[in-house]
């Protein structure tokens, strides 16, 4: 984790197994960040500080966070309204901010359910979206430094040998799978 990253009232979960202080997999609070020594220390253990390279985030969500929400048949777009931890994981209380058969449209999930909203400037190798009138598949990402914009090597769906150079201004929708 970058120490940029470390807020105070943060929850991570200690990496390593080698502390006399803390048990690996253990879920701390940052009390203080000392960013010009790039050292964290903790509610839970008074003086005692570590590397912020031993530390991860807890949540793989907080509170506000957009998020998609994928069933066995549908995808929904959501927002986190509450992160829960107990002894069997993570929970997220989250808000379908869509119309979701006509019922109550806020639920229960785990993390294995929900993804992070992807934006048109950080997609990955593999994922897909459309542009141009087509479908297309990430194969390699760029940034063009004139346009100050992110561009996309991708190939079209029609033709896997057909390549394409694609800029965030151009996509219409990411496609989720």
């Amino acid at each position: 984790m970058k120490i940029e990253d470390c807020k105070v009232g943060m929850k991570v979960k200690y990496l390593k197994s080698d502390s006399a202080f803390f048990d690996e997999g253990e879920v701390l609070t940052i009390k203080s960040v000392d960013y010009n020594d790039n050292l964290v220390i903790f509610e839970e253990s008074g003086s005692v500080f570590t590397s912020h390279k031993n530390i991860e985030p807890a949540n793989k969500f907080n509170v506000g966070d957009k998020v998609f929400y994928t069933t066995y048949r549908d995808n929904y777009k959501a927002e986190v309204l509450l992160v829960g931890n107990d002894d069997y994981g993570t929970d997220y209380v989250i808000k379908i901010l869509s119309d979701w058969h006509d019922k109550k449209n806020i639920i229960t999930v785990t993390k294995k359910e929900i993804k992070p909203l992807k934006s048109k400037s950080n997609l990955e190798v593999g994922d897909t979206f459309r542009a141009l009138d087509s479908t297309f598949e990430v194969e390699s990402v760029g940034y063009d430094e004139v346009l100050k914009e992110t561009c996309y090597f991708a190939s079209s769906n029609y033709s896997k040998k057909q390549y394409y150079l694609v800029f965030e201004s151009q996509i219409e929708e990411i496609i989720y799978k």
